[in-house]
């Protein structure tokens, strides 16, 4: 997965176009949370409640719901059938976490759990919340930590925060750890920085706010022809410590191997083991 695409609830249209798979996104965010005025919260709970409660089709989704104490319990009802998972904005508590763990274990069906890390307090309790319940995804919200932190300009704390949340997410075997949206709908150099940078640290994926922006984060997020190639030599070599050339190949290196190709799903990925 490289990319989450966000469409407020208050908006139907937007949502059933994200929800039809039209868009290219690999998982849509329906938002019950900052996106949703308050004002707007009745069209946006009878969006939810409108969706189609059979089998799911198109694009999968999550519904980011409010926190705990700000009405995220009155959001849990809302997570229909349509649903693959749960998205809790600004996780802090893992007391919280655990809550609404037991609260999708009792629908009877596999529903994704997602953390929103969004302030200080999440970010230093992460740890915490990801050992209270399993958790299949961590997204980073950059614009509340940043204004959580008070930062002006110099923002280099968000990447100190990123990193942190990157170690935390691996050592409890988070596989799904996504960037921070971006307000530029169309991307130029800045977003793709900003995208590599970020992948460059370690995460996985990257959120949007408009389909304008999907293709960027796919170029950003996909491996490229020349990993990909690499990828498939360096698992078609014997196994142990060997030579490749100049290079060294061992079993950190087809672990490296590995991932790239299972993030594209190919054949030689499904050959060799995930």
């Amino acid at each position: 997965m490289r990319s989450l695409l966000f469409a407020p609830a208050h908006k139907p249209n937007i949502v059933q176009r994200a929800l039809s798979g039209s868009t290219g996104a690999d998982r849509i965010v329906v938002d019950l949370e900052d996106g949703v005025p308050d004002a707007e919260r009745p069209v946006a709970v009878a969006t939810l409640t409108g969706l189609e409660p059979g089998a799911p089709q198109g694009t999968p989704a999550l519904c980011r719901i409010r926190a705990a104490d700000q009405g995220g319990d009155d959001d849990l009802p809302l997570v229909g059938a349509r649903f693959c998972g749960v998205m809790l904005a600004k996780a802090e508590s893992p007391a919280d976490v655990a809550g609404v763990r037991r609260w999708l274990t009792g629908r009877g069906r596999a529903i994704e759990l997602w953390l929103l890390i969004e302030t200080a307090r999440g970010l230093l309790r992460l740890d915490e919340m990801l050992a209270a319940a399993p958790v299949d995804g961590v997204m980073f919200g950059a614009g509340d930590m940043q204004a959580d932190l008070r930062l002006g300009d110099d923002v280099r704390q968000l990447d100190a925060a990123r990193s942190r949340i990157v170690f935390s997410c691996i050592a409890a075997g988070v596989r799904n750890i996504v960037d921070t949206p971006e307000a530029q709908l169309r991307p130029g150099a800045g977003y793709l920085a900003s995208a590599r940078s970020a992948r460059g640290l370690g995460f996985t994926a990257k959120a949007a706010i408009h389909p304008a922006q999907l293709p960027a984060i796919h170029q950003v997020f996909g491996p490229s022809a020349a990993e990909i190639d690499r990828a498939t030599a360096v698992l078609a070599m014997p196994d142990g410590a060997s030579r490749d050339g100049a290079a060294m190949v061992d079993e950190a290196t087809k672990r490296w191997a590995r991932g790239i190709l299972a993030s594209i799903g190919t054949d030689e990925e499904n050959n060799h083991g995930a």
